[in-house]
Order: structure tokens, then sequence, then C-alpha cells
């Protein structure tokens, strides 16, 4: 019998949101689960699989990996190179309680260079046309478990990407393992 793949959809809301969310899904798998996160998603899986006992490992692919309690907006800014957040547009949207929230856009400009420049401009031009914004919550809000202390773990690094700090993408993951390097952008899966 093969093992079933998923791949549950990121909200992109709140890391805390996100990562419960991811959490419950996991909860309703049965057997053993290797956890991947691209970008942000690696906060978010660092969170997620804290105290799901099936979570066997976890891949960060050009992901961050945060520590408890860091914020990627800190990380993001702790060594020079990122062009992401010069690179965004904020769009208010109304939250559910009432309050107001703001979602971040890369712009049309500054798409390609930011996050897939070794992409056809064609490709980058429908990849800008169908982004999903992340809200600017998700740069202050607060990891709160890192998975990664008890779960093994690897991960890649890209070199062709602006998006995160000159340090790697994976975020002190030298300090924390070794990672695979990658000549490619900051989508590896559809670079060239």
């Amino acid at each position: 019998m093969q093992n079933p793949t998923l791949a549950p959809a990121n909200p992109l809301r709140s890391l805390p949101t996100d990562a419960a969310y991811l959490a419950s899904v996991l909860a309703s798998i049965s057997g053993p689960i290797v956890l991947v996160g691209h970008s942000y998603g690696g906060a978010v899986i660092t969170n997620a699989a804290a105290g799901i006992p099936n979570v066997k490992a976890l891949v960060y692919i050009a992901a961050f990996v945060p520590d408890k309690g860091e914020q990627l907006g800190v990380l993001i800014n702790k060594y020079p190179g990122s062009i992401i957040q010069p690179a965004t547009r904020p769009v208010p949207y109304p939250g559910p309680d009432g309050t107001t929230g703001t979602d971040l856009y890369l712009e049309a400009g500054s798409f390609r260079a930011v996050f897939a420049a070794d992409l056809p401009a064609a490709t980058t031009r429908l990849m800008h046309a169908t982004q999903r914004p992340f809200s600017a919550a998700c740069f202050t809000d607060v990891t709160t478990s890192a998975a990664w202390h008890t779960i093994p773990f690897l991960g890649t690094d890209v070199r062709g990407r602006q998006s995160h700090p000159a340090r790697p993408a994976t975020l002190l993951l030298p300090a924390r393992g070794r990672p695979a390097r990658s000549p490619t952008c900051q989508v590896p899966p559809t670079s060239r």
C-alpha cells in the first residue's frame, strides 16, 4: 500500500492560525508523516509539528527555520540582502472580528527579481498575477514551538533568490543542520 501525499493549503493569515490549521490536518493522518515547508511554510511546519508523534521528519525547502521566540521580521532583517519587504504592496483587509489586517503582495516590477529571477518572464508574470497574499502579521508573530529540536530534519538553501537575506534562506540552518545547496531562485521546483 502506498502512503498518501497531501498538500494542505497554507492560509497565510498568521503564524498561530496557520500552524493550528496544519496541526489539525496532521492530527487527522494515521501513519508516519514527512512534513515539507517552503519559504514561510518552514515557520508553519516548525510550529505545527511540535507534539505530533507521527511526524517523523521535517524538510525545509528555501525556508525559514525559526527557533522558539523568534519572529520572521526580525530574522529577515538580521542579515543583509533581502529585498522582499521594500518590494511588497500593502493592501488592507477586514478581519472577522472587525479589525483591519494587512495583506502583502509582491509588486509586479519587483516580483521576478525577488522571487523567481531564473524563470522566464512569461512564467513570472503568471506567478505574479496568481500570487496569494501574505498577512503582514506573519512577520511579527512569535514562534512558540521549534519542532526541529526533537524531529529529524534537513533543508535546502537556494543561492539565486533575494527574498531572504544573504544568510542562507534556511535561516540559521547551518547551525541547526547541513543544508543541501541549490543554485536556483526561491521556487526550486519550477526553476530551470
